[in-house]
């Protein structure tokens, strides 16, 4: 029911939400909205949109799917904001959905945790009001959702909607969900010593081999371009980053990553003036630094059941293979915010659903 609400709200207000992208009043609710839409009217300025344009030799159209599915449904709309709002909330609650119907029921408090999940969910502002903007948040937030369900129930249809949201979202998101399931696949050996001594080597190995990745181009996005933008932090990150220490710079620079905004504001560098959508990104900073230290408490404490450390463990280590881009944004790992808060959701909550799943993929004890 609500979604249909904020749909129906999101089409009588098109016009308007069209002009908030294009005045830059929308980046009071979104980080890059205003900037994809003013991308698409330069493209329609320069007449890039002809008939020839959807053809596998145009690199213009690789450029755009590099960008994400925000530049493509203003292109398949003529600039119109309905089919990206459809598509917002249709992949957002049907992952809260699919997530939801596969958490346990509590018997003394029948769906405590579900009520408790969608409360804290709904407070993250990359959910609403981002939810009606131009962004990849949301189908980031919806393949972390899929995910979740998939851990919970191994419903393959779960695991395909995670890679095709993966994929709405940014491209490059796909690779971390597919070295995560190759991983959590090997159920025989997932818990055994040594099977964890070869991860952490191939972790070490990947942390030699990311100086090489600076040097490889990828469709939509510039490493060049996003080395020495982000400040004194970032460049030192990278300088170690291109020495093979990867593995070292990793814990440090996720939680550097998660609290960016929260420390610019403590710092007084934030120019709200120039960019309003730093009010929103200093909130989710705060949210995300609140979960990220709840979960590495409850982590260092073991106060956590079999179940809940996996989720835990998921959100800290599975933005590894990406995390090393210079880019200094923590929206791009913001699906790491949605297994935090169901892990710590899930600490004090019996497993009844697909029990039997979850022991077979050594997620549970025997």
């Amino acid at each position: 029911m609500l979604a249909i609400i904020i749909l129906l709200l999101c089409l009588l207000m098109e016009k308007n939400l069209i002009e908030a992208h294009i005045d830059g009043t929308a980046y009071w609710f979104s980080s890059d909205g205003p900037q994809y839409y003013k991308m698409y009217l330069s493209y329609l300025d320069l007449n890039y949109f002809d008939s020839d344009f959807i053809r596998f030799s145009n690199p213009l159209l690789y450029v755009l799917i590099g960008l994400g599915l925000p530049s493509l449904t203003l292109l398949f709309t003529n600039g119109g904001m309905w089919l990206t709002n459809l598509l917002n909330i249709l992949f957002l609650f049907w992952g809260l959905s699919a997530l939801l119907e596969n958490l346990p029921v509590n018997n003394n408090t029948v769906g405590a945790i579900r009520w408790k999940f969608l409360g804290y969910f709904l407070l993250f502002p990359y959910v609403f009001p981002g939810v009606i903007s131009i962004n990849k948040e949301v189908f980031c937030l919806a393949s972390a959702l899929f995910f979740s369900a998939y851990f919970l129930n191994g419903d393959r249809k779960h695991l395909f909607l995670t890679l095709f949201s993966a994929f709405l979202s940014r491209y490059f998101l796909v690779v971390v969900y597919l070295v995560v399931i190759v991983v959590i696949s090997c159920s025989d050996i997932i818990n055994r010593r040594w099977f964890k001594s070869f991860l952490a080597i191939c972790a070490l190995m990947f942390s030699l081999v990311v100086p090489a990745l600076f040097n490889i181009d990828y469709p939509g996005y510039s490493i060049e371009a996003n080395i020495d933008t982000y400040g004194t932090a970032n460049n030192y990150f990278i300088s170690l980053e291109n020495i093979g220490l990867y593995f070292l710079v990793y814990p440090l620079k996720l939680f550097a990553l998660a609290s960016s905004k929260l420390f610019n504001f403590i710092k007084g560098t934030l120019d709200f003036s120039n960019r309003p959508a730093d009010y929103m990104e200093l909130f989710v900073s705060i949210y995300s630094v609140i979960i990220f230290t709840m979960a590495g408490w409850l982590l260092a404490t073991r106060k956590l059941n079999d179940i809940s450390r996996r989720f835990i463990w998921l959100g800290f280590l599975s933005p590894y293979v990406l995390a090393w881009v210079p880019t200094y944004h923590w929206r791009y790992y913001i699906f790491s915010v949605v297994f935090w808060l169901v892990g710590i959701l899930l600490r004090k909550y019996p497993l009844t659903p697909k029990e039997d799943f979850l022991r077979e993929h050594q997620l549970l004890p025997r």
